[in-house]
């Protein structure tokens, strides 16, 4: 959401350069590379123009779409140093800052919103400070689906290597797990057709959910479980799934979405 409001400002002056304008517009009818080339050539003519750290952030969305983060970085730096004292400082600040987000960077994300957070700007000001709390939320899930992820695998490990030390064998597979395969299927098929994050999730959650449905059964196989071991273990389960579900969720980027989703309602 910021980051829409974000891209509509940046393109709300109209450039007072029809030659500007003209590739702005045209890049519909023309390849990602011949709009950025007529860009380049326009920045190489103009450089002291009013709309030259505009065309450098132009250039460096375009070249976002097509997930070259290697070449927009660059031209974001030199449109905040082209723009500074400007509002263009400031969206070069913030497109800074969200490419730190997508790459876990939180230290520099939240560096460069709380440069906005104090910007004389009143609209700047308040993204900068939503911004700020946004990406440190983000942060505090991104170290707990560590911890978690970390602490499930070797809660998993430690009662698979106890029941193998006791004599259990991985092998034949145990039946709990052909009796949820379909079910974890139906999902991932489910989800073919869906964004590349949410399959991402859905896969996670259906592999990993297998490969607990797997360890576990190994532990418990020819047991006998008294009444407390067994609710126990059944809150041992439940534990494991939210577990992985909130790993897979968060690495796949979708819990703003699922926070929304709940609030809402699903479409």
């Amino acid at each position: 959401m910021l980051a829409t409001v974000a891209a509509l400002v940046l393109l709300a002056a109209a450039p007072s350069d029809p030659a500007f304008e003209s590739i702005v517009s045209g890049i519909a009818n023309r390849s990602h590379e011949e709009s950025c080339a007529q860009m380049d050539a326009w920045l190489t003519a103009n450089p002291s123009a009013p709309d030259a750290s505009r065309g450098l952030l132009w250039v460096a969305r375009v070249r976002l779409l097509d997930g070259r983060e290697d070449l927009a970085r660059p031209l974001i730096e030199r449109a905040r140093l082209a723009g500074a004292g400007t509002r263009w400082e400031h969206a070069a600040t913030k497109e800074l800052a969200d490419l730190d987000v997508a790459g876990h960077h939180w230290s520099e994300a939240i560096a460069g919103y709380s440069r906005l957070a104090t910007s004389s700007d009143p609209y700047w000001s308040t993204l900068g400070k939503l911004a700020v709390r946004t990406a440190s939320a983000e942060r505090t899930r991104w170290y707990a689906l560590w911890l978690l992820g970390v602490a499930l695998a070797a809660l998993v490990a430690i009662r698979l290597g106890l029941a193998l030390r006791s004599g259990a064998r991985l092998w034949p597979i145990p039946l709990e797990v052909p009796i949820g395969a379909p079910i974890a299927l139906l999902f991932v098929l489910a989800a073919l057709g869906k964004p590349p994050a949410q399959l991402q999730a859905v896969l996670s959650i259906a592999l990993g959910g297998l490969a607990l449905t797997w360890a576990n059964a190994i532990v418990l196989r020819g047991r006998t479980l008294s009444a407390k071991r067994r609710i126990g273990e059944v809150l041992l389960a439940a534990g494991q799934a939210a577990a992985l579900s909130f790993c897979a969720i968060v690495a796949s980027g979708l819990w703003a979405k699922l926070m929304a989703t709940l609030r809402l309602g699903g479409d």
